[in-house]
C-alpha cells in the first residue's frame, strides 16, 4: 500500500532492497506500514520507548 517507508517494525530504516542501516531509525507515522496503529500518542509513546531502550544497550 506504500504506507511510510521501508524500515523493520522496530523503527531501523533499510538502507536498500534487503539490509538494515543500523544508524538511522523513525517511529510513527513512517512506520505505518510496518505497525499499523502509529499515529496516536499512546502508540508513540511505546514506540519511543522502546526506541530509547534500543538506543541505549
Amino acid at each position: 500500500m506504500r504506507l511510510g517507508i521501508h524500515a523493520s517494525p522496530e523503527g531501523a530504516i533499510h538502507s536498500g532492497k534487503s539490509s538494515l542501516n543500523g544508524k538511522i531509525f523513525t517511529i510513527g507515522t513512517l512506520l505505518k506500514g510496518q505497525l499499523w496503529e502509529s499515529t496516536a500518542v499512546p502508540e508513540l509513546r511505546v514506540q519511543a520507548d522502546r526506541m530509547a531502550e534500543m538506543l541505549l544497550q
